[in-house]
């Protein structure tokens, strides 16, 4: 609940009126109508409520925190420990959900020179907390929400107003200097919807009924507008909607539809074709999370690089290259370890990726290794199994497997994660015959969460040689002999 932003405003005797970060220091330059500039050497300030001016040091207190410095700068200190301000007034209900304090301050300048009399000026100081609780209505109950990070700067606005065209959540532009208020938009899907949130200012608008001093306004977007949201600048020239608006509150943005992360729509032969008079099914039609064999070539949906790790003077059934898993900060559980522990290197011994691959194909109980950095050290680890993964801060490399036995390539691992597997990492199934499963499970979950510490995850490339028939799969004849029969379905996905 950290407050996160402060407001300042001050009276019409100044003509700025701005929003600050509270990190910022504001110089404060009290107005004078003398034709000469000459700076204060001493300021005192007072304010309404629970405020205290120590006239020794020249600095004032806000409850403990400091407000006003004696070179006359204003930096209220509102971090950590302003919170309690907060919490002791409690979760009042306010009309935008956000708790305040306001104070209203005058600040006094002194001359050096007795000859000048001092000079002072109104300040308005607002602190808002930076979360906000919103009572929102839904059927048969009222619930509060919280929103994290609130401020007028970057937080959306739900405006309740008297049609369904005025109302929604409105999204902030930037700070208008001169009407001294946020600028807020909601777009739509036709340009009439494209609406303006902003507040009306006497002088500077137009007379207009409802429409009065501080009130908001809604006002249709134009081509002619003209915005510098850097420099706080706005003219609006596009059609009144009115001031009639209900409400206007802090609110979340509204969750969107998860885009579909099991994207089918994937480069495929759409039709099964299959040779009837073969007892194999599918003979000319290939998933991509089939194994492919060197017959099949590099067509679709064969992915062109795992077609040039297939060894030419093979069998189809062969010992893959050891495969990365995890690029990132995980590795294996300790107790799998291999040996004494990481293995370093030293001016006797090297630990480069060779070496460390060299030392867990030797070794016969050795499954996997991790080769990277470890606090800028190139660092080599073996081990004997991987039951899942464990992040590990202040690493830096890829945690690899090492096949010992004869296993086939997925054809296209990608397509095949986005087409089938991912239904099954993102439930309790498990789908049968896919070396390291658990692992390319676990390290696609955690980019589901954020990605912290993961780098990159390699799908599930390799597979059991029993696990679903792919070697009789072959690409299909330019031609058939008169009366060849082909049976056709449109089961393309069937898992």
């Amino acid at each position: 609940m950290a407050p996160s932003k402060y407001a300042i405003q001050c009276d019409k005797e100044h003509s700025i009126t701005s929003l600050r970060e509270v990190t910022q220091r504001i110089e404060h330059t009290l107005p004078s109508k003398r034709s000469f500039k000459q700076r204060a050497s001493e300021f005192r300030d007072n304010c309404d409520k629970d405020f205290v001016f120590d006239s020794i040091h020249g600095i004032g207190f806000y409850k403990g925190h400091p407000e006003l410095l004696p070179t006359g700068q204003l930096s209220l200190n509102v971090g950590p420990s302003f919170v309690q301000v907060f919490d002791d007034m409690g979760r009042a209900s306010t009309p935008d959900g956000v708790l305040k304090v306001h104070l209203k301050c005058r600040i006094a300048g002194m001359f050096p020179d007795s000859e000048f009399n001092p000079i002072s000026a109104k300040m308005d100081i607002v602190v808002m907390d930076s979360t906000c609780w919103v009572e929102e209505t839904i059927p048969c109950a009222t619930e509060t929400k919280r929103i994290k990070e609130c401020s007028s700067m970057t937080t959306c606005v739900h405006v309740d107003a008297q049609t369904w065209l005025e109302r929604g959540t409105y999204c902030p532009v930037g700070y208008d200097v001169d009407r001294g208020s946020m600028t807020y938009l909601k777009e739509g899907k036709t340009p009439k919807e494209n609406i303006y949130l902003r507040k009306f200012k006497d002088g500077l608008d137009d007379v207009i009924e409802s429409c009065g001093e501080g009130k908001w306004m809604l006002q249709e977007k134009h081509a002619d507008d003209f915005q510098s949201p850097g420099k706080g600048v706005f003219q609006f020239a596009g059609p009144i909607v009115g001031c009639r608006v209900t409400s206007v509150s802090f609110t979340g943005l509204p969750c969107q539809q998860p885009g579909n992360i099991t994207e089918e729509e994937v480069d495929v032969q759409p039709m099964v074709l299959d040779d009837p008079n073969t007892r194999a099914p599918a003979d000319y039609w290939l998933h991509p999370c089939d194994c492919a064999g060197k017959d099949w070539g590099d067509n679709m949906p064969v992915d062109p690089a795992v077609f040039a790790l297939l060894p030419p003077e093979s069998p189809d059934d062969f010992i893959p290259s050891p495969l990365d898993l995890v690029v990132g900060q995980f590795v294996c559980p300790p107790g799998s370890m291999i040996g004494d522990g990481p293995i370093y290197e030293t001016e006797t011994q090297s630990a480069e990726m060779g070496d460390c691959e060299l030392q867990c194909k030797n070794d016969e109980d050795c499954h996997f290794f991790w080769h990277g950095k470890q606090l800028s050290t190139p660092t080599c680890r073996l081990y004997s199994a991987c039951e899942h993964l464990l992040r590990e801060p202040g690493l830096e490399g890829v945690l690899k497997a090492v096949p010992k036995s004869p296993l086939c390539m997925v054809s296209n691992p990608e397509a095949c994660w986005s087409t089938r597997l991912r239904r099954y990492a993102l439930t309790t199934s498990v789908p049968q015959g896919y070396e390291y499963w658990n692992l390319h499970a676990e390290c696609d979950y955690m980019l589901l969460l954020g990605g912290w510490g993961v780098q990159s995850c390699t799908r599930p490339s390799l597979r059991e040689l029993k696990s679903h028939e792919w070697q009789h799969k072959r690409q299909l004849p330019l031609e058939f002999k008169h009366g060849t029969k082909l049976e056709v379905t449109g089961e393309a996905w069937a898992s």
